[in-house]
This record gives C-alpha cells, sequence and structure tokens, in this order.
C-alpha cells in the first residue's frame, strides 16, 4: 500500500470518528436541554382562582430553575380556562417559553339589597322579582325565585322566602314579608338637612383625601366651572342604568352634557369617573 493511500484512509478514519463523536455530543446536548427545559418549571397542584382576584405567573409556579423575563399579572376577569404563557432564562441562560392553563371561579353569591318586608297595592301587576333589588358581580341575570304562595288580589301579609342563584350555582336567600294593602300611604321624603360643600372640605380634606361629586340625571344642569372652583377635585358621572331586571341598558339624558363638560375642565388635580347603576 503506497504512502499516499494509507494517508488517505487514515483521514477518512478520523473524519469519520469525528463526525461520530460530533453526532454524539449533539445527541447528548439534545437530551441534556431536553431534561433541564422538562424540569425547568413545576406548576403547583392547584391552578385555580376566583375571578377577579389579582395574581402573576409566578402565584403558579411551585419552582422555576431559572430565571422570570416578565412575571406579569394576569387577567382573571375571565370565567373557565385562561391559557398563560411566559418567557424565562433557564439555568444555562437560553430562553424558553412555558405554557400551561388555569382555571377562575366565580365564588362570590349574589347580593339581596332589599328590606324586611316589601308593601304594595292589592291588584297590582308588578313581577315580584322585578323589584325586590338583588344583583351579582358577574352574571347580569341570575335566576331569582320567589319561594311561598302569595296573592296581589288578596289583603294580608305573607311569608316568602326570596332565592337569587347565578350562572355558577352561588346561591343567596332572604326572608321576606310581602304585605298587600288597600292603600299605600305616600309621604314626601325629607330632604334633611343642606349640606354645603365648603362644610364637607372642612370637615374631611385633608393630605390623604380628595374631595368628589357624584352626579347623574337628579342633580339637572350642573355647573362645571363653579364646581371646580369650589374646591371640588374629581366627579362620579353616571353613564346609564337598566331599565329594570333583564330590561335594556339606558343612557342617563345628562350623561353626554355632564361628561363633555367635565373633560373641557380636566388637568393634572381633576378626575372623572363613570358607572352604570
Amino acid at each position: 500500500m503506497s504512502k499516499k493511500l494509507t494517508i488517505i484512509i487514515i483521514s477518512a478514519i478520523i473524519v469519520i470518528l469525528a463526525s461520530i463523536a460530533a453526532g454524539i455530543y449533539v445527541v447528548r446536548e439534545i437530551k441534556e436541554n431536553e431534561k433541564i427545559d422538562r424540569e425547568a418549571v413545576t406548576l403547583k397542584q392547584d391552578l385555580t382562582i376566583e375571578f377577579g382576584q389579582k395574581v402573576k405567573v409566578s402565584d403558579f409556579i411551585e419552582n422555576l430553575n431559572g430565571k422570570f423575563i416578565d412575571d406579569y399579572q394576569i387577567d382573571t376577569e375571565h370565567l373557565g380556562n385562561i391559557k398563560v404563557s411566559f418567557e424565562y432564562f433557564n439555568i444555562k441562560n437560553k430562553k424558553r417559553n412555558y405554557t400551561f392553563e388555569i382555571h377562575t371561579k366565580d365564588v362570590t353569591a349574589p347580593k339581596i339589597y332589599c328590606g324586611g318586608s316589601y308593601t304594595i297595592k292589592v291588584g297590582d301587576s308588578k313581577n315580584l322579582t322585578d323589584v325586590l333589588l338583588s344583583g351579582d358581580n358577574i352574571d347580569d341575570n341570575p335566576k331569582r325565585e320567589i319561594i311561598g304562595e302569595y296573592d296581589f288580589n288578596t289583603i294580608g301579609n305573607y311569608n316568602l322566602t326570596y332565592v337569587v342563584t347565578d350562572s355558577s350555582g352561588n346561591k343567596t336567600s332572604k326572608e321576606i314579608v310581602l304585605k298587600v294593602v288597600e292603600e299605600i300611604n305616600k309621604s314626601t321624603p325629607s330632604t334633611g338637612k343642606t349640606v354645603y360643600i365648603n362644610d364637607v372640605i372642612n370637615s374631611h380634606k385633608t393630605e390623604n383625601t380628595k374631595i368628589g361629586i357624584d352626579v347623574s340625571k337628579w342633580q339637572g344642569k350642573i355647573n362645571w366651572e363653579e364646581v371646580k372652583k369650589s374646591g371640588v377635585e374629581f366627579a362620579m358621572i353616571r353613564l346609564g342604568y337598566q331599565k329594570d331586571y333583564d330590561a335594556d341598558y339606558m343612557v342617563d339624558p345628562y350623561f353626554v352634557e355632564n361628561i363633555e363638560s367635565a373633560i373641557s375642565l380636566r388637568n393634572t388635580c381633576w378626575n372623572i369617573f363613570s358607572f352604570l347603576c
């Protein structure tokens, strides 16, 4: 065998061995990285959270072999399963992405705002569940039931149970007395003592408080320049209201005028809020 051929054979063997070694290294590196990534994130066993609760990604991580790139706050304003994705650097300082699911649940029962009794004129045709006030934090139309017998056409007192159940199965009940009477005595409610804004400011204004007003159609036309000059620092302006249970939402007739006038005065010390009720 010639010397030249021997060199070629040896070179080929070296190349083959080097390729095999490189292949083995790559395979081992891949498997090691897979193992690192597989063990990098350990989730907590309980991945459920109450609707609307403030939580971050890290609140669901039992252990992270690495460090977060962005431990952000999760939007939990949705019921059911929520997909969560986050990025992190593993122990080799390589950027990785991890995805998991959490489950939001509604555990808050509806509220019943009516008193212990309700008076109605004999012969009235109102739907009792529409006049007994109640509401829920999520469900706009919870199930409302009256348990017990009553007759709008017969004068007397009726012991009933008002039950409100939301779409998640949370339930609230209240015992009420329905009073069916011949006539309802109507009296003009006292407006009480007039409260002046200067008195409110003098009594309650501190470094830690702001003085504001709550307005809707019931205040009529408002002089917003005078409101601001008086020392009021913020305003809550009613956007609208629901005309009845399960009925359409109505815009407050003064909302547009109020919001536009208030916005025209807004600066760093003047805040505006709108609300629906």
